[in-house]
């Protein structure tokens, strides 16, 4: 199975995170100083309170996911080992059927 994705889509999902992470840091800076948010059209008066909580969300938020992602992946190695492990005690079993699946 083929995973590659066709060129002009990988560029496109590129230029579209850049947009989004150039905007989202743009909405913190306007947080922090105050004015209106793009896009949004929200007036906020500029605090470091208010800024300094949403760049530790924006952050967070992306700490959290690897944190939850490299959890998930150790919970379920053992689990996953455990499932395949009567298929690998059958192929073990019959070296031919290695040769034919290949």
């Amino acid at each position: 199975m083929n995973d590659d994705h066709p060129p002009r889509l990988t560029g496109t999902a590129a230029l579209f995170a850049t947009a989004v992470g150039v905007w989202s840091l743009w909405c913190i800076l306007v947080l922090f100083t105050g004015a209106t948010l793009p896009l949004l059209g929200i007036e906020v008066n500029g605090s470091f309170d208010v800024g300094f909580l949403a760049l530790m969300i924006f952050l967070g938020e992306a700490f959290f996911l690897y944190f939850v992602h490299w959890l998930g992946i150790i919970l379920l190695l053992p689990v996953h080992s455990l499932v395949n492990a009567p298929r690998r005690l059958r192929r073990a079993g019959d070296p031919g059927r290695d040769a034919a699946d290949r």
